[in-house]
């Protein structure tokens, strides 16, 4: 895994709606980070699940897509579509 540091922005995905933004909350990387994505009318779904100690966005472009097999038993935070 790569680390990215000292940075503006960063765009994950080029393929709408999956699209993430990350960003300095303040300008700078020591104030924290924003992740952002953008909740279209028609992005079939979207979770936020914890296992543990780690938190996962996914942002599903079909909305029957199958989880990953590692997040299969997480805890479902929230959710948006479906």
């Amino acid at each position: 895994m790569a680390s990215i540091i000292d940075f503006d922005h960063i765009r994950v995905g080029n393929h709408w709606p999956q699209t993430l933004d990350i960003e300095p909350i303040l300008g700078h990387l020591s104030d924290g980070i924003r992740a952002t994505f953008f909740a279209y009318r028609d992005q079939p779904r979207v979770e936020l699940r914890r296992k543990d100690e780690e938190y996962c966005l996914f942002l599903f472009r079909d909305a029957d897509a199958e989880m990953p097999e590692r997040w299969q038993d997480s805890e479902l935070l929230w959710q948006l579509g479906q």
